[in-house]
Parts: structure tokens; C-alpha cells; sequence
């Protein structure tokens, strides 16, 4: 499990770092603020509180990917899961909840969270990513003119990963 979690974490980082330096230009960004931005990129799932349930979560979803039946062992790794998850989204920028209001996200924050979901859709083959955004953007509360710009941004990336 430990070694399946570096794997896949380590490959999902290059994704979001590859995804963001695609990005170049957009919105003014330059490539060091987009190249520091990935260098922290989900590093606080290598320390706790998040390492153990990151895990964990990790292997959930392989054996969900592979239709492997699969259960916590008890509770309380749900409830290790369910924190490491709540401390991730709340401690780093390219998640809407770790701002007070998700409309305070700025442009290299909603590049970095497109790159995220952008490589979240490689890694499972699902194409854009705009799909999901669209059947999930309510329960982040952004307001229409910060909703347009993240389809704007997506748009804009999709259109720059299909040029590779």
C-alpha cells in the first residue's frame, strides 16, 4: 500500500506539473510562479496528519478503479481518511476550501486546482476534466463570474494539451 501511494503520487505530481507549465502566459503567470506553486504541489500528504490516510484513500480508490472489493479495516481509519482528507483540502491553495470564500481564489490557484483535476481525468482516461466540474461545481459556492473564468481556464487548457 505504501509503495503503491508514493507511486501514484509521485506520477500524479509530474501530471500537475507538466498540466502547469503548460499554462505559461495564462493570466500573466511566469514560469517560476507556476514551477514553485508545483514544487509544493500535494507534498503535505507526505507528513501527517495526511500520510496515513492518504494511504489509505489511495488504496480505496485502486481497488475501486479495479472492482476490488475493498473496506477500511475499522472506524477509525475511516475517521483518519476522512481528517487527512479535511486537513488537505483546508491547507492548501488549489482547493476552494481552503479560503474563507472560494471566489478569493486567484489565477495561479485555479490553474494549479485545473491542473489537479486535469491530471486526476488522465490518470483514469476520462478526457477534459470539464465534465466533472460541471456536475460538481455547486457545492463550492463560486460565484458566476469566478465559475466562468474556471471554465475559461479549463477550456484554455484543454486546448493547449491537445496542441502537444
Amino acid at each position: 500500500m505504501i509503495e503503491f501511494f508514493k507511486q501514484r503520487t509521485k506520477y500524479h505530481i509530474e501530471l500537475v506539473t507538466r498540466n502547469m507549465m503548460l499554462m505559461q502566459g495564462y493570466g500573466g503567470l511566469s514560469v517560476e510562479e507556476l514551477k514553485n506553486r508545483a514544487i509544493i504541489h500535494d507534498q503535505s500528504k507526505y507528513e501527517e496528519p495526511e500520510l496515513s490516510g492518504y494511504i489509505q484513500l489511495t488504496w480505496f480508490h485502486r481497488c475501486k478503479n479495479l472492482n476490488i472489493p475493498f473496506q477500511y479495516a475499522n472506524k477509525s481509519i475511516e475517521t483518519m481518511v476522512r481528517d487527512a482528507c479535511h486537513h488537505h483540502l483546508h491547507s492548501n491553495r488549489h482547493h476552494p476550501e481552503s479560503h474563507n470564500h472560494p471566489n478569493e481564489m486567484n489565477v495561479l490557484d485555479i490553474v494549479e486546482m485545473v491542473s489537479d483535476w486535469s491530471a486526476i481525468s488522465q490518470e483514469l482516461n476520462q478526457g477534459s476534466c470539464i465534465t466533472y466540474v460541471k456536475e460538481n461545481h455547486s457545492k463550492w459556492s463560486f460565484n458566476n463570474e469566478k465559475l466562468d473564468f474556471i471554465f475559461e481556464t479549463i477550456k484554455e487548457f484543454d486546448k493547449r494539451l491537445s496542441r502537444l
